[in-house]
């Protein structure tokens, strides 16, 4: 009823005016409405990505603190450090932080020493097949074993790459080391042995 005789006054240019200004001002009500609704989605939607984004942070602070043991200024520069090298290779930053974690432990070098080492190997391509990280944390303690220096090791990897080294050179490396060690192991308990003896026949 309401609708037929909105019709109906529309036949004088009166009528018009009005029909046609209410149903401007439900449009326009309607349009702001959407307008606030749209806003505050977006309001709400920035403040979630700003909190995961702080949560984020906070866990990779956490996470450097513990494996690394930096606090202070130090915290901040190698987190920032390790999560550009994550953004940059697409490699989460555990994985990174591992990496870092792993040279600093084997080589006994500084974290800035190792975030450099692991950018050189960047640069130079090792990471171009996605496994540098990787193959840091599983060479590493062998090569060093083996007296390989830590630039040597992120070269070896990167020639992988390339081909002029493969895995299976590196691998060899490792089993040769790992044998190497035990043995080492065997023949000091052996003499150890042999010492106790002579000393009791003594």
């Amino acid at each position: 009823g309401g609708f037929l005789q909105k019709m109906a006054g529309a036949l004088d240019k009166k009528g018009i005016f009005n029909f046609v200004a209410g149903s401007g001002a439900v449009a326009a009500g309607k349009a702001i409405a959407d307008k606030i609704i749209d806003t505050v989605k977006d309001i709400f939607q920035k403040a979630k990505l700003f909190y995961d984004f702080n949560i984020e942070i906070e866990e990779a602070r956490r996470l450097t603190r513990e494996f690394i043991g930096v606090e202070g200024q130090q915290l901040t520069e190698l987190s920032s450090s390790i999560s550009a090298i994550s953004k940059q290779t697409g490699h989460e930053y555990k994985e990174v932080l591992n990496s870092v974690d792993t040279l600093i432990k084997q080589y006994g070098i500084t974290w800035q020493e190792a975030i450099d080492v692991i950018k050189d190997g960047i640069q130079a391509g090792a990471d171009e097949n996605g496994t540098f990280f990787s193959q840091i944390k599983e060479y590493a303690p062998a090569f060093r074993d083996a007296g390989v220096e830590v630039q040597d090791l992120v070269a070896l990897i990167t020639q992988t790459r390339s081909g002029i080294f493969n895995e299976q050179g590196m691998a060899l490396i490792q089993t040769a080391t790992e044998r190497i060690r035990r043995f080492s192991t065997q023949t000091q308990k052996a003499l150890d042995g042999i010492e106790a003896k002579i000393g009791r026949a003594v």
